[in-house]
């Protein structure tokens, strides 16, 4: 009878935690949402310190963050309030970053150091230097509604074109896992630039190559172990569209889900 009761105040106390947990995020975001001016006909503009490199979406589409041409800070905009949340000062100048629901991860390839941010918080939670066999990461892509692991590609060497590898870094053991099967994330073309997109709980992804040759997009279902890969079609290059990045749109008119189904196909 003790063990009992005391499973059901263990299993009641860790509904409330959770609950608790959801009600404080949905209060936070709620925080960040007041009293947001109205974009009205003409929409909102802002004026931004400095030409940006790279941009994109993240903390459930309440956050953009951009990579500015100096490349010596990340700077996170609350869109609806139309200003910064934070700007990051970085430790250098070569970086790669990726956002998954509250996390933010910053990732330096001269040392193979990883950065973690709580975007609760806006503040660094955890550096760790992790182990890449000789290589390092080039490309780092989170799961919109998954913080604890990260897609990513990396190469070996100078001439890291011939010699790229894909896998997943682990962010509670920080431990990489390469992917064996070269196709899933592999281009008809070591000059490609290798794209992948992946599905909310990072269970699928859908990778192809663009800029040089016909991309081969190929399917890959991560939850297999080790995961596995087959090949769909072929269209050269693609755009993404969406905010969650969970689609590609094609060169050829096709709109594509993460599980390579084609959604929509334009004449």
């Amino acid at each position: 009878m003790k063990r009992y009761f005391l499973l059901l105040l263990i299993t009641l106390t860790f509904m409330t935690c959770r609950l608790y947990a959801v009600e404080t995020l949905k209060e936070h975001i709620a925080v960040l949402l007041k009293d947001a001016p109205e974009p009205g006909k003409n929409g909102l503009t802002k004026k931004v310190p400095g030409k940006i490199l790279d941009a994109r979406l993240g903390f459930f589409g309440l956050f953009a963050f951009f990579k500015f041409e100096d490349q010596t800070r990340l700077g996170i905009l609350n869109i609806a309030q139309g200003k910064f949340q934070k700007m990051i000062k970085l430790k250098s100048i070569n970086y790669e970053f990726a956002t998954g629901s509250t996390l933010l991860v910053i990732y330096y390839p001269e040392t193979n150091t990883v950065e973690l941010w709580d975007l609760l918080t806006m503040k660094k939670i955890k550096t760790k230097k992790i182990s890449i066999d000789n290589g390092f990461l080039t490309t780092l892509l989170m799961a919109p509604a998954l913080k604890s692991k990260v897609l990513a590609s990396g190469a070996v060497g100078k001439k890291y074109l011939d010699s790229r590898f894909f896998g997943i870094l682990n962010l509670k053991t920080f431990e990489f896992t390469q992917f064996r099967d070269q196709r899933l994330f592999a281009g008809s073309s070591y000059r490609d630039t290798i794209n992948f997109r992946c599905n909310k709980n990072m269970t699928k992804a859908l990778s192809w190559c663009s800029f040089v040759s016909p991309s081969g997009f190929y399917y890959a279902d991560l939850s297999d172990n080790p995961p596995t890969s087959k090949y769909e079609f072929s269209s050269f290059g693609s755009l993404n569209f969406a905010n969650n990045d969970n689609f590609v749109l094609t060169t050829n008119g096709s709109i594509l889900s993460t599980d390579a189904k084609v959604l929509k196909k334009y004449p």
